[in-house]
C-alpha cells in the first residue's frame, strides 16, 4: 500500500512585517529566530558597511593577514 504526505510551511504576512511587534517561540516557527528587518533595510545596511573585508585587515603589528 503507498502513501504521501503533503509537508508545507505557510509565513503569512504578518511575520513578515517589519511593524509588527513578534516574539520568539519555539516550534511554531521550526526553531528559526523573527527578524523586525525588511530586506530593503537590510540592504541599506549592507550598502553602508566598509569596502574593506574584516579578514583583509592588517592586525596591529603582524604585518600581514589574519588567518
Amino acid at each position: 500500500m503507498s502513501h504521501w504526505q503533503l509537508h508545507a510551511h505557510y509565513y503569512p504576512p504578518l511575520l513578515r512585517s517589519a511593524t509588527i511587534r513578534k516574539f520568539m517561540v519555539g516550534y511554531e516557527m521550526l526553531a528559526n529566530e523573527q527578524r523586525d528587518l525588511t530586506p530593503e533595510q537590510a540592504a541599506e545596511q549592507l550598502r553602508k558597511l566598509g569596502e574593506e573585508h574584516y579578514k583583509m585587515k592588517k592586525a596591529e603589528g603582524d604585518g600581514g593577514m589574519e588567518n
